[in-house]
């Protein structure tokens, strides 16, 4: 054979072997891609926490004269003292939904989330850790990561093809979490625990998850592993004065801590803890009728037993001690909101009707009201009504139906509200609207009442303060003078709709009064308004007596 002969062949040869090559790669690769084998790129998909929640049927509602009396709380009355205390335990029950988009998404089964349960997101900066554990339940690995910033700290790089059982765990904070121990030296998922944990267990287990080869997202939604009970404290808004004080108010008997077995998802409880919870209150200093704690951690089983314990409150100017609620049911894993709103009982003293009744329309020229007398009142004049009001040995209130614009009250020589920043700081009135009259001589006007949630009359949806009417059950305003003097001041934010605390702007706060208790003493009270074109104030005032509670 010849040289180009021998070449031809050496070329043919070639080609066939790389086409032969070639065909077998490409069948290789077909092949591994049918097996599922090769890489698999998790990434962390956080959908946020959930709390269960718990079925139990409390029943009926009961009342009891003592906070001894047998029988769960749910819906109780209780008498303590010369007060009446409404304790009602709710669970949160709102179940949440989301969309599932066209990614493989995994979810941990009945054990983890149950039927109906509460899902909430996560702040970011929440550290949680993942753990991988082989199908043999031998540790692959571990990543932390920060809620809001998975992608910085990137997926999990697994093989493609095999099950893994998926771990993540949180105590619901900005520190650094520690790993996974073991019952035994032999890592493996059998023998996972998280020991003597004393903080906001969280736990997303999701066993034996097939990987594909690509990119799979982990959902996880990590599950309240301990008890929960936020308590809220508010006044019946027929009583009078705030809650200035909460001393020493804790939960028990609850566990010092528990041990979390993942494999079957149980904890083992440590020792009672000698010293109980305590309950975190915010900052009472502006006078609060209505306070809502942060949420008490209570580490401990299934029970009925648990106990509220108030060391002192102070509350309408009294103070009392060692005011307990009993018989509190709590379940792992359940949010709780307790409820107690605290009345008095007491008995009206009218005042005549009319005592705080006018309405003056506005004149032809635009510049005031018709007033008194059909008198002429120029917008920014003080219009004033006094009258005597009986004494109460347990303050007076004044349910405001119709209002326009503002009002003031002077109460034995001594006005609710007065202002420094004014050239006569008794000029001052509590505005409920803000507007600019400055063509009509009034000048701008600044509303300086709000809700406690930094809503306003006019604004966030509510109508301006003379667009609303109350009731004589359901006023618009109150106005209430405690017995040692304390102003207290209420707003409804729809016609005959609830009252809301209502509290000063800029730094303002309401003058202490003097309110004349004994049988033969009269109390003078001056009712002012400032002229805004139409002004009107429609309600009734009443002494109060307070009474004996039942006791059943």
């Amino acid at each position: 054979m010849n040289r180009i002969n021998k070449n031809i062949c050496l070329k043919w040869s070639m080609g066939f072997m790389a086409i032969l090559m070639l065909t077998f790669s490409s069948c290789q690769k077909d092949t591994d891609a049918g097996t599922g084998t090769g890489d698999a790129k998790v990434m962390v998909q956080m959908d946020g926490v959930s709390f269960e929640q718990d079925n139990y049927d409390y029943g009926a509602k009961s009342s009891a004269a003592n906070s001894s009396a047998s029988g769960i709380v749910k819906d109780t009355s209780i008498v303590y003292d010369d007060f009446v205390v409404d304790v009602q335990m709710t669970n949160e029950t709102d179940r949440s939904s989301r969309t599932v988009n066209n990614n493989t998404v995994y979810r941990a089964g009945n054990s983890n989330m149950a039927a109906s349960t509460v899902t909430t997101k996560l702040a970011p900066g929440i550290k949680y850790k993942l753990v991988a554990f082989n199908s043999d339940g031998t540790l692959n690995q571990i990543k932390e990561y920060t809620v809001g910033s998975e992608a910085t700290t990137g997926p999990m790089s697994l093989d493609a093809g095999k099950n893994y059982t998926f771990v993540a765990y949180s105590f619901n904070g900005t520190s650094t979490l520690p790993d996974v121990s073991y019952k035994t030296t032999v890592k493996t998922f059998a023998n996972a625990i998280l020991p003597t944990v004393d903080k906001d267990l969280m736990v997303f287990v999701a066993k034996n998850r097939a990987i594909s080869h690509g990119d799979t997202k982990l959902a996880i939604v990590l599950k309240h592993r301990f008890s929960m009970i936020t308590t809220k404290l508010t006044m019946d808004a027929k009583m009078t004065g705030s809650i200035k004080s909460l001393v020493n108010t804790t939960f028990g008997p609850t566990h010092a801590n528990a041990t979390f077995n993942f494999t079957d998802e149980t904890l083992t409880y440590g020792g009672t803890l000698t010293s109980r919870p305590s309950v975190a209150w915010p900052n009472l200093a502006v006078g609060l009728r209505e306070v809502i704690s942060s949420p008490t951690l209570l580490i401990a089983p299934m029970a009925s037993n648990k106990t509220l314990v108030f060391g002192s409150i102070m509350i309408d100017d009294e103070t009392k001690t060692g005011f307990t609620i009993n018989n509190i049911r709590v379940n792992p894993g359940c949010k709780y909101n307790l409820n107690l709103n605290f009345r008095t009982c007491t008995k009206s003293v009218a005042l005549a009707d009319d005592a705080m009744n006018w309405r003056y329309p506005v004149n032809s020229t635009y510049t005031g009201c018709i007033g008194p007398n059909n008198v002429n009142y120029k917008n920014g004049t003080l219009l004033s009504h006094t009258f005597n009001a009986p004494a109460s040995d347990y303050g007076f209130t004044f349910d405001i139906t119709e209002l326009d614009n503002a009002i003031n009250m002077e109460v034995n020589g001594v006005q609710i509200l007065t202002d420094a920043r004014l050239a006569n700081p008794k000029d001052a009135q509590v505005q409920f609207q803000t507007y600019d009259n400055t063509a009509n001589g009034e000048g701008i006007i600044t509303r300086n009442i709000k809700f406690p949630d930094n809503t306003e009359y006019g604004q966030n949806g509510i109508a301006d303060i003379w667009n609303l009417k109350g009731t004589a059950t359901a006023p618009l305003v109150r106005i209430i003078i405690s017995k040692t003097g304390e102003i207290t001041m209420l707003g409804s934010k729809t016609n005959g709709g609830p009252l809301l605390q209502l509290l000063l702007k800029e730094g303002l706060t309401f003058n202490k009064v003097v309110w004349k208790t004994a049988p033969t003493d009269v109390n003078v009270v001056k009712v002012t308004q400032r002229v805004s074109n139409t002004t009107f104030v429609i309600g009734k005032g009443y002494g109060q007596a307070k009474i004996a509670c039942p006791t059943t």
